[in-house]
């Protein structure tokens, strides 16, 4: 998925420059990146508006619709691999 920016609302305590907001910030951006649509895709796609088939193949009443489920469960596994990866490698780095 396409990160175009990040709006910031307001900044109580000088939030926005402290290293720990970086760190969050950077992680979001990096799994909104990786997200995908279609799941399997290489880029985020969304479809056009179709109406579902039945099957018969004839068009119904329904709309097939983009996968709110999908982006969500990649977005959160990938906020939760690097969350892992870092606890991995600072765990690494201790002696």
């Amino acid at each position: 998925m396409k990160f175009v920016r990040t709006v910031v609302v307001f900044d109580r305590g000088n939030l926005l420059g402290s290293e720990q907001w970086a760190k969050m910030h950077e992680s979001y951006v990096s799994a909104l990146r990786g997200v995908v649509h279609p799941p399997g895709n290489d880029r985020f796609v969304i479809r056009k508006r179709m109406r579902k088939v039945n099957a018969a193949g004839l068009p119904t009443t329904q709309w097939m619709r983009n996968g709110v489920v999908p982006i969500k469960e990649q977005f959160l596994t990938k906020l939760e691999t690097d969350r892992l990866a870092a606890r991995f490698a600072r765990a690494q780095a201790s002696p």
